[in-house]
């Protein structure tokens, strides 16, 4: 009987284990369909990049994400390296989900906000998620007179960015990391698309700004918005009403930067085209 009672703990104590290793991870796959350019064969190829998220870790951001996806907030965005935000350098990572294909130029993208309370978690805290290559985090503005490290965390979106590097540490803390790839197949991809950013032929550059009135004040549209422009960088010195913050004339923060403008590599089309992204 000893042992018939130790048998049936030892199938339950097993049974619960697997239960909440099952439970603890619930991951959602995130597949990203790429035609990416082969220079070394001069012809593009088809590729897929699949991430694991991480919905128990972050599942307002995971849910974000799929909605999303399956809403078409993401159709035609395109991969691309910022300069700045909020006069911060940001030039380590690739974004996606902020700027659009629209007609022959872009547009400014503003996905939907996200809970900031998962940033407590941030992927770093309890899990072996990190501001590494190959794994995505949630951006999300702040303050630039504040900084990114102490604006508190409700300002969040559901635009992802990847690190190019091998670690940006500074961001452990401040942003959710909720997914990483799936597999090594997946992270070859992702090395291969950051290669193009090494030469200059495979992207485009581009300088975003905001208009000015004529006495250098921030533009405002009729929604009282900013009004945001972007121009081929070789163009950018024949804009008229750029507003700078340091000639606003004691209107504006000295140190809130954020409307300054800022310059971003868009890759050209001919060398990676986003052919399709889904849920799995």
């Amino acid at each position: 009987m000893k042992k018939v009672i130790i048998g049936i703990l030892t199938f339950v104590l097993a049974f619960a284990t697997l239960f909440t290793m099952t439970a603890c991870d619930k991951i959602v796959k995130l597949e990203i369909s790429l035609s990416v350019y082969n220079a070394d064969a001069s012809t593009s190829e088809e590729k897929t990049i699949t991430f694991d998220m991480y919905e128990n870790l972050a599942s307002d951001a995971v849910n974000a994400v799929r909605d999303a996806v399956n809403g078409g907030a993401y159709d035609d965005c395109v991969f691309y390296v910022q300069s700045k935000d909020r006069g911060v350098t940001i030039s380590d990572q690739l974004m996606f989900g902020g700027l659009k294909k629209s007609g022959n130029s872009y547009v400014k993208v503003e996905q939907a906000s996200v809970p900031g309370a998962e940033f407590l978690k941030n992927g770093i805290e309890g899990s072996n998620l990190k501001n590494v290559k190959g794994y995505l985090g949630l951006w999300r503005g702040w303050d630039s007179w504040k900084g990114y490290s102490t604006s508190g965390f409700e300002r969040s979106y559901a635009t992802v960015f990847m690190p190019t590097v091998d670690s940006i540490s500074s961001y452990d803390g401040n942003f959710c990391v909720f997914a990483k790839y799936s597999t090594e197949d997946d992270l070859a991809v992702i090395e291969s698309v950051i290669a193009l950013l090494s030469n200059a032929d495979n992207y485009t550059e581009y300088t975003c700004y905001y208009s000015a009135n004529a006495d250098g004040t921030l533009k405002l549209d009729a929604q009282n918005e900013p009004i945001w422009n972007i121009v081929l960088t070789e163009n950018f010195d024949e804009a008229e009403n750029v507003y700078d913050s340091a000639e606003d004339d004691g209107n504006a923060d000295p140190v809130d930067t954020q409307y300054d403008s800022y310059t971003v590599k868009i890759l050209n089309a001919n060398r990676l085209s986003i052919t399709g992204i889904k849920i799995k």
